[in-house]
């Protein structure tokens, strides 16, 4: 990665100015969808632990926010990546302007090695773009049942969320030093990692309230304990509901 020297020894001075705006536009918006997606995760994982809990209304809230949060995540990583608009700002055609404006030849050899593969398995970022074009962003005339269409018919959520790790990648290889253009605690050079930190411990705090609710743990004797799940024990044990040997 070149995320240690500064950008004005990367790019044309010409293209300086455009960076800064764009990168930081761009940089709010990746880490946004960190955000959102390390809520669903949480989601995706807690789903089949609150079945085996028999938490079942607290089940049927998590179905209606975690679909929803599915779509609009969906909807904002074609919004930000895939947008075939040239006026709109994406990942996809910033790459292509830092490439065009880049100084010297060793640095682009090195980007595109960095690059190389990502967002490029062709089928899925079809069913991106026709789940966006199709279902999120407008309603298709060819869907004549009442039935309702769910984002996940189109793309799974691993598929999505490897996706958006290479949109994390595809932005990492395209930063350089730029620290001192952001306003002070606004900006992290790895902007997965500092969207973790700042929201794993919020987020663990509401789901071991959810899940202490359950009679499964308020009146369980430890023999219940050990008829549940394996992975539902790792889950409780990692929110401290359960004691490591349990």
């Amino acid at each position: 990665m070149l995320s240690n020297i500064n950008y004005k020894e990367v790019l044309l001075e010409s293209f300086h100015a455009d960076y800064i705006l764009r990168h930081e536009k761009i940089f709010y918006e990746v880490a946004q969808i960190n955000n959102e997606l390390l809520l669903l995760e949480k989601f995706h994982n807690i789903e089949p632990v609150l079945k085996e809990l028999w938490l079942t209304d607290e089940l049927i809230v998590l179905a209606i926010v975690y679909r929803s949060m599915f779509a609009h995540l969906a909807l904002k990583f074609v919004r930000i990546t895939l947008d075939p608009n040239s006026e709109t700002y994406t990942l996809l055609n910033f790459k292509d302007d830092v490439f065009r404006s880049i100084a010297h030849s060793e640095y682009k050899s090195f980007i595109s090695q960095q690059l190389k593969g990502k967002l490029g398995n062709k089928n899925l970022t079809e069913r991106v773009i026709k789940a966006r074009n199709e279902f999120l962003a407008h309603k298709n005339t060819a869907f004549t049942t009442t039935t309702d269409y769910d984002s996940e018919d189109y793309i799974s959520f691993n598929e999505l969320k490897d996706y958006i790790f290479e949109m994390n990648d595809i932005f990492s290889a395209l930063t350089f030093e730029i620290s001192n253009t952001y306003d002070e605690n606004k900006y992290a050079k790895n902007v997965r990692e500092s969207s973790i930190s700042t929201y794993e411990t919020s987020i663990n705090k509401i789901l071991k309230k959810v899940l202490s609710s359950s009679e499964e743990i308020v009146d369980g004797e430890p023999a219940r304990f050990s008829s549940l799940s394996p992975t539902t024990k790792e889950l409780l044990r990692g929110l401290k509901i359960l004691k490591p040997s349990t």
